[in-house]
């Protein structure tokens, strides 16, 4: 649970006590940062980031407002909400003043306890919402460069290629075109790719996929997905093992689960060297049924597991051919699994391979 820090102005003790006394009398775990002067909160509140400041108007050396104009100037603090707490300042004016200034609230003295607490949760409610929007915000731009790098290449190789069969056509023997084509068509499957994850994470985040889970043979969701990127792994002379008994019976959904295979799957490929192999597996205990993907692959960087799964961090990595996506992949097979209250994780050993493994429980 984040512990919310709150710097605390004020050049009266008494007045700075009585704020202090009254949030520690709340039962939730707060830091508080004290100081008597507003140059001294400057210091602070760039190098300790509080999630809110309460400071008083009348300061010698640097008042309130002059406070609250430095922090909201400052791009490093001026996400920061501040509230003005004063017993000489009142009147309307001076609130529209400390309004003006970059203030978010406003409080009188001698302070109130049910109204500082309120105001106090409110301001920090509203600063939690607005840095997780602006995390989303930050996450999805980022995102979007990546898909839109990631989208470039097969797109403009697509645009190139028929160009060059436009242009020379006459001049094509067959195997020349059918070399071209060929190359197209990978970069019309990448590209492809990326699209159809894109528009699946698109609906997920809105919520619009259906969630229908039944008893069924689990290579339902295998099969299938073995058969669509065979010819994918078949170039890098890559071996793709299902070791899955036939009659293996899980619940789930089976859209759903596929999309996990496939992108797991697509994964082993991507990050397995030619001549590699791929194993898919599935064993069963009292409550859950695992089913694990393993390749002999380059293995993950032990700085990037942190992130693998994380919804607001997306990043992209090469395959071993120079392969291109868009990071959605384990965003998305987090997502379903967990539809299914279930989980994922990992067990990776650079140099050696990955084996991606999740569980559906025997019960939704």
């Amino acid at each position: 649970m984040h512990t919310h820090k709150i710097l605390i102005v004020d050049d009266e003790l008494e007045h700075l006590e009585a704020i202090v006394e009254i949030i520690e009398e709340i039962d939730e775990p707060y830091s508080i940062l004290q100081t008597f002067t507003g140059k001294a909160a400057i210091n602070i509140a760039e190098l300790e980031i509080p999630d809110l400041i309460i400071t008083d108007w009348e300061m010698p050396g640097m008042n309130g407002i002059e406070l609250i104009k430095q922090i909201k100037s400052n791009v490093i603090t001026r996400d920061i909400p501040i509230i003005m707490c004063t017993g000489i300042m009142t009147s309307s004016e001076n609130l529209e003043t400390a309004l003006n200034a970059g203030a978010n609230d406003y409080i009188r003295k001698p302070v109130d306890k049910i109204e500082l607490i309120a105001r106090l949760k409110a301001n920090l409610h509203l600063a939690d919402s607005y840095m997780r929007i602006k995390k989303l915000n930050e996450s999805k731009d980022r995102f979007f460069s990546i898909l839109a790098h990631d989208l470039i290449s097969p797109v403009g190789n697509i645009k190139v290629f028929l160009e060059l069969i436009l242009s020379e056509q006459s001049n094509f023997d067959h195997e020349k075109l059918f070399s071209y084509l060929s190359l197209l068509g990978k970069q019309s499957a990448a590209a492809y790719s990326i699209l159809d994850n894109l528009l699946v994470w698109a609906n997920s985040q809105r919520n619009n996929i259906d969630f229908a889970p039944k008893k069924q043979l689990l290579n339902l969701a295998i099969v299938n997905n073995i058969v669509l990127l065979e010819n994918v792994a078949n170039k890098k002379n890559i071996l793709i093992s299902n070791e899955i008994n036939d009659q293996f019976i899980a619940v789930f959904d089976l859209p759903l689960i596929s999309t996990v295979i496939r992108n797991l799957l697509a994964n082993a490929i991507k990050f397995t060297p030619e001549n590699g192999k791929i194993v898919i597996n599935a064993d069963q205990d009292e409550i859950q049924n695992l089913v694990s993907i393993k390749d002999t692959g380059i293995g993950i960087n032990p700085d990037r597991l942190e992130n693998l799964f994380d919804d607001s961090i997306f990043e992209t990595t090469l395959g071993t051919n120079k392969e291109n996506g868009s990071g959605l992949g384990l965003k998305l097979c987090k997502y379903f699994v967990e539809q299914h209250n279930g989980k994922i994780w990992v067990e990776t050993e650079v140099g050696k391979g990955s084996e991606f493994i999740f569980s559906i429980p025997m019960k939704l």
